[in-house]
This record gives C-alpha cells, sequence and structure tokens, in this order.
C-alpha cells in the first residue's frame, strides 16, 4: 500500500461555504472525484446567486474600508494557514487532479 492508497482511505473531507468569516448552510454540494478511481474525496459547497451577491457586498465594503497594511496582515495570516496545513492541501490537490 502506498501513500496515495492510505489518503483514499481517509474520510470524504466535507467544506462549508464562507461568507463574511461565517459558515453559510446551503443544501448543494459538488463532489470532488479521485480522476483515476472515480472515488469521492471532498464534498464542496455550490454557491448560489445569492451567495455570490452576498459576497461581492461584503467584500466591497471592506475593500474601501481595509489599508494596504491590513491588506497584508490578511495575506500574511493566510500564508500561515496554508503552510501549517501544507500536507493537508497538498493531499487534496493531488487527489482531484
Amino acid at each position: 500500500m502506498n501513500a496515495l492508497t492510505e489518503s483514499l482511505r481517509a474520510p470524504v473531507r466535507t467544506e462549508s461555504l464562507r461568507i463574511g468569516g461565517e459558515k453559510v448552510a446551503g443544501d448543494r454540494h459538488f463532489e470532488v472525484r479521485y480522476p483515476y478511481t472515480g472515488e469521492v474525496v471532498a464534498l464542496v459547497p455550490s454557491a448560489q446567486v445569492a451567495d455570490v451577491r452576498r459576497a461581492i457586498d461584503i467584500g466591497a465594503k471592506f475593500r474601501s474600508a481595509l489599508t494596504r497594511h491590513d491588506r497584508y496582515r490578511i495575506l500574511m495570516k493566510a500564508g500561515e494557514i496554508i503552510a501549517k496545513r501544507r500536507d493537508e492541501i497538498a493531499r487534496l490537490i493531488t487527489l482531484e487532479s
């Protein structure tokens, strides 16, 4: 058994839609499949038009309020989170490609 086979045995990851820093309940998801076996590796939310409009409205309000230093801090924090979760992210990217 190799690392990829072990990865496929991991539970299916289910993500939530997040808008404005909050998880948004939704009943529509789509499956992300490992292309070589067709196995479902994740369920991700399918945003509706209203969700997208709400996200754009929230983003537009914040854009004018955030300084470049605020944006810098947000991006640095995002980078830290990605670095901490790099193995998990690498696994998911591998499984979906």
